[in-house]
C-alpha cells in the first residue's frame, strides 16, 4: 500500500529592500535604517550585509497602526 504524501506549500515570502520600505512608509532610505535601529519599525532580517523586510510583516505593521516594535527608554 502506498501512503499518500501531503505536500504543504506555503506562499513564498517577498522580501523588500530599504528603498521599497521607504516608499511604503513615506520616508527616506536612511530614515528606514534609523527607524529600524531605534525600534520604531520592524528590524527586518539580515542576509549577509543586506537588510530586507518581509512585505507581509510590514503590511501587518502598517495595518496595526505603526506602533513601535520596541519600548522607548533605556539610553539617555
Amino acid at each position: 500500500m502506498v501512503a499518500a504524501q501531503t505536500q504543504i506549500t506555503a506562499a513564498p515570502r517577498r522580501l523588500i529592500d530599504a528603498v521599497q520600505v521607504a516608499a511604503k512608509l513615506g520616508m527616506s532610505r536612511r530614515q528606514v535604517f534609523r527607524a529600524a535601529d531605534s525600534g520604531a519599525i520592524p528590524m527586518g532580517c539580515r542576509l549577509g550585509r543586506l537588510r530586507r523586510w518581509d512585505e507581509s510583516a510590514l503590511d501587518a505593521f502598517i495595518a496595526d497602526g505603526c506602533r513601535p516594535t520596541r519600548r522607548e527608554g533605556g539610553r539617555r
